[in-house]
């Protein structure tokens, strides 16, 4: 019975460390675009790619800890960077045509 409840324990787990690996970043990037540009725009090109790596960062630290063996986290992590990105990239051009008017 143990056994099972700690299988059930480590599927949740994983599972939620990887809703918050693609959450987080979302998340932490609408908080900052939206602090940056409104009611006044004050950001610049450099705020915002820290924003990014910041963002980044937070969704390979939530992959890297997902219960799973060493190499497969690192692999994972590895993976996730461009995954990251491009998830970003387009979700921050969205929101700000969405939220602001300004689109490219």
């Amino acid at each position: 019975m143990h056994a099972h409840l700690a299988r059930v324990d480590s599927k949740f787990k994983f599972s939620a460390l990887l809703a918050a690996a693609v959450v987080g970043p979302l998340v932490t990037m609408s908080f900052y675009l939206w602090l940056s540009r409104w009611p006044k725009r004050v950001y610049s090109i450099s705020s915002d790619h820290v924003a990014f790596a910041v963002c980044m960062l937070i969704g390979v630290v939530l992959v890297a800890a997902l219960p799973m063996r060493p190499s497969l986290r690192a692999a994972a992590a590895v993976t996730s960077l461009p995954l990251l990105y491009v998830l970003l990239y387009f979700y921050s051009l969205i929101f700000v045509g969405v939220a602001f008017g300004d689109w490219l």
